[in-house]
């Protein structure tokens, strides 16, 4: 057997010298070829755990809706999942900037359209010394609105106006008398928190 092997491998080096090649050249070749297979598989495996991942939520939110899932438990597993995607998330992050900007400005990729930007620039005012106190004043002025909006509503003067336009408008007197417009107050949506009262493997 190990005869036939070395005249076969012989004839490989023949064949390789008459076609221009050698056979390292060869071996090279079916190495990258092998790792291109490979690195095909894994991304396909990616694109498949997805979809079945995609589906077990469909059917988890499928099992709340219908009543057969507590719904607490279905959320406060998700957010488990969700926290280890984003630590998963940042961890690629960096190279995928790397990846992309190799591709342009703008590219389509995997359902994508994918944009590369530059570091945004911002100013830092903190040693500006007339932009700070500004910003302090300011601070101020927004927590007095607010005491006064909730004095108003416990029962203080307040009173409401309505301007030209038929909208309305709720309006308070400083300690100059001077009558000044509430502010309004918005409430968010409702929700809930999630603290680990455990370590979760």
């Amino acid at each position: 057997m190990g005869k036939v092997i070395e005249i076969f491998n012989g004839q490989m080096e023949n064949w390789s010298r008459m076609d221009g090649f050698n056979a390292n050249e060869i071996k090279v070749q079916e190495m990258e070829h092998q790792a291109n297979l490979e690195i095909q598989d894994k991304t396909t495996r990616i694109k498949e755990k997805r979809a079945d991942f995609s589906s077990f939520l469909d059917m988890v939110v499928s099992n709340v809706k219908e009543g057969w899932v507590n719904p607490l438990i279905a959320y406060s597993e998700m957010e488990n999942i969700k926290k280890k995607l984003d630590s998963s998330s940042k961890e690629v992050k960096q190279d995928a900037i790397n990846e992309a900007q190799q591709y342009g400005k703008t590219f389509d990729f995997n359902g994508f359209v994918i944009e590369n930007f530059n570091g945004r620039k911002t100013f830092d005012y903190s040693q500006c010394q007339e932009i700070v106190e500004l910003e302090a004043k300011l601070k101020a002025r927004k927590e007095f609105y607010k005491k006064s909006k909730i004095a108003a509503d416990a029962g203080g003067w307040s009173e409401i106006e309505t301007l030209p336009d038929g909208s309305t408008r709720q309006v308070f007197q400083d300690e100059n008398n001077e009558l000044l417009v509430a502010p309004t107050i918005k409430y968010s949506a409702e929700y809930i928190t999630l603290k680990q009262s455990k370590k979760i493997n």
